[in-house]
């Protein structure tokens, strides 16, 4: 059963229309022809299409607005592609997306396009917003009133969006759960932390909801430590060291971390509606290269007066790893876990990891930044 925290909102995963802009707006972008290369289904993913009518009915919402899937079909927005680059990877999307950064040359690493997509018949997840299934290593997902998705071939994500749902809609649902699971598909380690660059390396901070993780990394960003991260960051090895590949520039804050970091807020959107975060872009202020990872803080709101910083030794950190790997739930189905078990294995080795407990009534930002800066910063 699916239990990362990610999968249990009940609410629609929405950006505000004021997010959305032309490809006129994109410095650098132009529209890219048509894929690299075609994938044939394959014979799981035609077995399951021949399924539909015979099996077990999941909570697929997607036919109470699509009842001829074949049919409607967005297709004149599939008339070309917008490049972009995050997490080392070319992407082509039929849609803009803000977040991340136009691309004007190279072949894409995934394509992105509108596609029919198998009804999922035998959910190994079957909530009322998130259904979800495996065949073969593929990723099947439906996010109920948006679109249904397929992640195949570590290298081509369709999309079958419910008719007149906005691009915002599919945009987040693209950027967050489908993501998570493309990057697992190509063997990436995607931790659910934040980063930045430092002339030291690259810092991670974990936590769970609420710890301050992207607050922190605004502080660090303002005192002029360039943003590597937010909500998902993907580590790889490189021999015997580990490294931070950069994401995408948007910073999710609340309007409490905004003050604390002195954000303006005007005309910033919302993250999606009834969600008090904004969706605050760093393009300028972001390390867009790899680089060796310092260290992974994991932030512990706890009842202190201050803060105090513990090193992790052994099965903590092997533990700490597997907590905060975004999605981890999905790498049985995608036939990863003992990949994933040796990828943790080697980040451990080579990573220090530190718990730092800050105080659970309020934040001390600058204290805890200040810690951070003469712990793993200034020599």
């Amino acid at each position: 059963m699916i239990t990362n925290r990610k999968l249990h909102r009940r609410s629609f995963l929405r950006l505000s229309a004021g997010t959305v802009m032309t490809a006129a707006c994109l410095p650098g972008h132009r529209f890219w022809p048509g894929p690299a290369k075609a994938h044939a289904p394959t014979d799981a993913v035609k077995a399951m299409t021949m399924a539909h009518d015979s099996a077990p009915p999941a909570r697929d919402f997607l036919a109470l607005f699509d009842p001829q899937r074949d049919h409607y079909l967005p297709t004149d927005q599939d008339r070309g592609h917008y490049l972009y680059s995050a997490f080392g990877l070319i992407f082509a999307t039929p849609f803009p997306c803000p977040e991340l950064f136009p691309t004007a040359t190279g072949t894409p690493d995934v394509v992105v396009r509108y596609a029919p997509v198998p009804v999922i018949s035998h959910p190994v997840y079957n909530g009322t917003y998130n259904q979800i299934q495996f065949v073969d290593g593929q990723f099947l997902y439906n996010k109920t009133g948006v679109t249904r998705a397929l992640v195949q071939h570590d290298s081509q994500v369709l999309l079958q969006r419910v008719p007149f749902v906005h691009d915002d809609e599919v945009r987040y649902t693209f950027l967050t759960i489908v993501m998570s699971a493309l990057l697992l598909q190509r063997g990436i380690l995607p931790m659910h932390a934040s980063a930045i660059h430092t002339p030291q390396g690259s810092l991670l901070f974990m936590g769970r909801s609420g710890a301050g993780k992207s607050t922190l990394a605004a502080e660090m960003i303002r005192r002029g430590y360039p943003m590597q991260a937010d909500d998902i960051t993907p580590i790889r090895m490189e021999g015997s060291q580990p490294v931070v590949v950069p994401g995408f520039p948007q910073l999710k804050l609340s309007l409490d971390a905004a003050a604390h970091v002195q954000q303006d807020v005007q005309g910033i959107p919302q993250v999606r509606p009834r969600e008090q975060k904004l969706s605050v872009l760093k393009h300028v202020a972001f390390h867009r290269t790899p680089s060796p990872l310092r260290a992974i803080i994991q932030l512990e709101p706890d009842e202190v007066d201050r803060v105090d910083m513990r090193p992790l030794t052994g099965l903590e950190k092997f533990n700490a790893l597997l907590e905060y790997t975004f999605n981890q739930s999905f790498l049985d189905g995608m036939q990863r876990r003992a990949d994933h078990f040796q990828q943790m294995t080697a980040v451990g080795n080579a990573t220090d990891i530190y718990t730092i407990r800050r105080p659970r009534q309020g934040f001390h930002l600058q204290a805890l930044a200040d810690h951070i800066e003469s712990a793993f910063i200034v020599s």
